[in-house]
């Protein structure tokens, strides 16, 4: 019963929303934090081997599934953390962008569909809760109203739709391959139809794909991120793209993780490397010639999008061998979300005392953001894979399970090791850039209102004590928590 009651919690919520009268409760905060705490005692023994699941006895022929085991568990607490974090940055922000109420509904709604996707049981409610979370999320994009934001929800929708009718085809189509659809979290498929079950393998990359950002599927990343209001942008580039990544993690479930795949299916462990590794090219190499601050994050969403989805392909090539690769992508995931949404609120804290975001009409901040300037550094030591910090940890692992792919000599894994170190060089020297621009550079003449609201750097703190928890002590979170999903 919790896994149904854990997404149900936010719609709870979201009723309080549109009825309230008061704004004295944070409604989104105090949900969040229902959800972490109840998720947290509630799923603990998911990670002894031990998964719950649950089912809802409606008449028909549809009955939705929910099913929990320590991949989900980790998804669904990072979720609620997340929200929780910046459930507490949203109210200060959201006074100044106005619509505070249809904001929260909206982020209510879309925790609830994402909780969804993590706990679904079958590829039904997965797809049920993936389209609902599309068109939650949609009104955060195009919250603003203006010509640049409706242009960019459009474009995010189009996407989005699309990537949902593949994923129905290829629902289809694995019916079809099967006889009987598999169950989430059930293991390797044996398919009576190879052909069927290659084309429905390829519509879920596909259909994942976009809702991650994987290249060339990219191109509603940058516009729907740089337009939305920053807690918005936090939450679709720290956790929304991260959908599309569990939903490759649970594909290559189908396919065999650990196994050596089948004659048809020799192609998924090259194919996602190499897609992964020109997403990591595309982004990093887009994000180094932009101007605008939320435009060149958004890039290295799709970046460091690019090394997950490296790491899931190297782990599917070197079948019982790629256990490596397939933990430093559960670990960049976790990783990434929490630097990438600091890296997002302190460019909103910005944002919110000189109404810019062009890097180049900022400079020499640090002097009146203080605070925010150390925590952003932090924010970029991790992404940029300095020691100490959580994505050094990460990075090191997805490295590793490249190198040990690179040893069997094949030219396009050794060559994929090179560009894996090109992108990371890419990567600190675009937020050189980023940091220099802001804080370190000469002075900038444009008018600064006002002090940091301290619930802003509450909230970007809250992330940065986890990431140099994580850097401190980074083999924790493999042992307890990512090996057993791995």
């Amino acid at each position: 019963m919790l896994l149904v009651i854990l997404p149900a919690i936010p719609l709870i919520g979201g009723l309080f929303v549109l009825f309230k009268r008061s704004r004295a409760i944070n409604i989104p905060l105090v949900t969040s934090a229902i959800v972490f705490v109840l998720g947290g005692f509630g799923l603990g023994n998911v990670f002894e081997g031990r998964p719950l699941n649950f089912r809802i006895p409606l008449s028909g022929p549809y009955t939705p599934t929910f099913h929990a085991d320590s991949l989900s568990a980790i998804f669904v607490l990072l979720a609620a953390f997340l929200w929780f974090a910046v459930s507490i940055y949203a109210p200060e922000y959201m006074k100044h962008e106005g619509g505070t109420r249809r904001f929260e509904f909206c982020t209510l709604l879309t925790l609830s569909a994402v909780l969804g996707v993590f706990l679904a049981g079958d590829l039904f409610t997965i797809l049920l809760f993936f389209e609902l979370m599309t068109i939650a999320s949609f009104f955060w994009v195009i919250h603003r109203w203006n010509k640049e934001a409706v242009r960019a929800g459009y474009f995010y929708l189009f996407f989005s739709i699309v990537g949902g009718l593949f994923l129905a085809l290829g629902i289809v189509l694995l019916g079809a391959a099967t006889e009987a659809l598999p169950e989430v979290g059930g293991g390797f498929v044996a398919p009576l139809d190879s052909r069927l079950f290659t084309w429905s393998v390829v519509l879920f990359m596909a259909g994942f794909g976009i809702k991650a950002g994987m290249a060339p599927l990219h191109l509603w990343l940058p516009h729907a991120h740089s337009v939305a209001p920053t807690p918005s942008s936090a939450l679709l580039s720290g956790l929304l793209i991260k959908v599309g990544a569990y939903g490759l993690i649970r594909v290559g479930e189908f396919a065999g993780w650990g196994r050596v795949l089948g004659s048809g299916m020799t192609w998924l462990g090259p194919g996602l490397a190499l897609l992964g590794a020109c997403t990591m090219l595309v982004g990093v190499t887009a994000a180094l010639l932009q101007s605008d601050a939320k435009r060149l994050l958004a890039y290295h969403s799709v970046s460091q999008i690019g090394y997950i989805i490296l790491g899931l392909g190297i782990g599917l090539y070197l079948g019982s061998d790629g256990g490596l690769g397939l933990l430093g992508a559960i670990y960049h995931i976790v990783n990434h979300a929490l630097f990438k949404a600091a890296l997002f609120l302190g460019v909103g804290v910005i944002y919110l005392h000189t109404k810019e975001t062009n890097l180049y009409n900022l400079g020499g901040l640090w002097r009146r953001f203080p605070v925010t300037a150390v925590l952003m550094f932090l924010a970029v030591l991790g992404i940029t894979g300095a020691p100490g910090l959580n994505g050094y940890a990460s990075k090191t692992l997805l490295h590793h399970a490249v190198s040990l792919a690179a040893e069997t000599g094949t030219p396009w894994v050794v060559w994929v090791e090179r560009l894996f170190l090109l992108v990371g060089v890419g990567t600190t020297a675009s937020f050189t850039k980023l940091y220099y621009l802001i804080f370190l550079g000469k002075p900038a003449k444009i008018k600064i209102s006002g002090g940091v609201s301290p619930r802003l750097q509450l909230a970007m703190g809250l992330l940065t004590a986890v990431m140099v928890g994580i850097g401190l002590a980074p083999e924790f979170f493999p042992n307890n928590v990512a090996v057993p999903a791995a």
